[in-house]
């Protein structure tokens, strides 16, 4: 371990780092939404006329 890795876990430096860094990927997560979010929510919108299918038989 280096001098300055040393320095910077004595100054709490890298664990400030890692919060803000959770921090705003908390931030992004709750104000964007998920890939799944955005999918379902498409899917059900493109599905709202679904009712009006008929089978037929092969």
């Amino acid at each position: 371990m280096t001098s300055e890795q040393k320095d910077r876990i004595c100054n709490d430096i890298d664990t400030q780092m890692m919060i803000e860094n959770f921090q705003r990927q908390e931030q992004l997560k709750s104000t964007s939404p998920t890939l799944e979010q955005q999918t379902i929510s498409d899917s059900n919108e493109n599905n709202q006329n679904d009712d009006n299918w008929e089978s037929v038989q092969t």
